[in-house]
């Protein structure tokens, strides 16, 4: 499985996101998306990412704020990109999310409500 950090899998869901809104005009996420399981994101590319920007691995503890809070600006940052591809595509488009309860979605979805 891709971690949605990953520009890989970021660019992957961007285009079909994108393909899509190209033929409707109505995004809907729900609490998952962008959402990613705060366990998550030990696989190697993330932790050389972090490692390059902090000069040392990421904390073991899956919760630990700035680990926390760093994997969700990856997630909010990606949240931005899509949606201002999806306006280029058509600027009348509606996108609509339905985050979970804070800090219950930061914490275990790594999601921030916008």
């Amino acid at each position: 499985m891709r971690s949605p950090p990953q520009p890989k899998s970021g660019l992957l869901l961007t285009t079909q996101i994108s393909k899509a809104c190209s033929q409707i005009k109505t995004l809907q996420g729900d609490d998952r998306f962008p959402a990613f399981p705060s366990e998550g994101g030990y696989e190697q590319k993330t932790v050389e990412r972090y490692q390059q920007e902090f000069n040392q691995l990421p904390p073991v503890n899956s919760k630990d704020p700035q680990w926390l809070q760093w994997r969700a600006d990856i997630l909010s940052n990606f949240l931005t990109r899509v949606y201002r591809e999806i306006i280029s595509i058509n600027s009348e488009s509606i996108i609509s999310l339905a985050p979970s309860v804070y800090p219950w979605s930061s914490e275990n979805y790594l999601s921030v409500s916008l």
